[in-house]
C-alpha cells in the first residue's frame, strides 16, 4: 500500500511538473492545491500532533476533484451533440461519484463517538503506538459510563491491552 502511495505521488508530481511545462492553468491548479494542502497536514514539514486520517486531507482532495472533473471535461467536449455530452458526462460522474459516496457512507459510522472511531482505527493500523494510546485513552472514558461493574471491567481490561500495545512499539510513549 505505501508503495502505491509513492508510485501515486510521484506520478501527481510528474503530471504537475508536465502542467507547468505545458502551461495548464487547470491542471497546475489542481495539483498545487492538493500537494499545498496535503503539505500542511501531513506532518513530513512539523508535527501536527495528529494521526493522519481523511478529515485531514478534506481540503486536498479538492485538488483531485478538479482533476477528475476537468479529465471529464476533456472527455466529453469532443462530442458534437449538446444532449450526448450531457448523458455521458452524467453518466460519468456518477459512477466516479456513486462508491466515493459509498465510502462515505461506511466511514459515517466510524465517527460515531470517540471510542468507536479510536477502537475501528486501531484495528485498520495495530502497529501505531497513537492509535493504541489513543484506543486506551476511551475505552477507559467509556467503561466510567456503564454502572455494570463487569462491563466496567471487561472494558478496562481491553484499554490494558491498548496501552501495553501502545508502550511495546513505543517505550518512551
Amino acid at each position: 500500500e505505501v508503495w502505491l502511495s509513492i508510485a501515486f505521488h510521484l506520478g501527481l508530481i510528474g503530471a504537475l511538473v508536465y502542467s507547468i511545462i505545458k502551461k495548464n492553468q487547470i491542471l497546475v491548479f489542481g495539483l498545487l492545491f492538493y500537494f499545498v494542502n496535503l503539505l500542511l497536514v501531513c506532518n513530513l514539514i512539523f508535527n501536527i500532533g495528529a494521526s493522519m486520517g481523511e478529515r485531514l486531507v478534506y481540503h486536498s482532495s479538492l485538488g483531485l476533484i478538479i482533476l477528475v472533473f476537468y479529465g471529464l471535461y476533456k472527455l466529453t467536449r469532443k462530442m458534437k451533440e449538446q444532449k450526448t455530452r450531457l448523458y455521458v458526462g452524467g453518466g460519468l460522474t456518477c459512477i466516479v461519484a456513486i462508491p466515493f459516496f459509498m465510502i462515505t457512507q461506511e466511514r459515517n459510522a466510524a465517527w460515531k463517538n470517540d471510542y468507536t472511531l479510536a477502537t475501528i482505527h486501531v484495528k485498520t493500523n495495530p502497529n501505531s503506538a497513537l492509535l493504541n494510546a489513543n484506543a486506551c485513552t476511551y475505552t477507559v472514558h467509556k467503561s466510567e459510563e456503564f454502572a455494570n461493574k463487569s462491563k466496567e471491567i471487561e472494558m478496562t481490561k481491553e484499554a490494558r491491552k491498548y496501552c501495553l500495545k501502545a508502550l511495546e512499539l513505543h517505550p518512551k510513549f
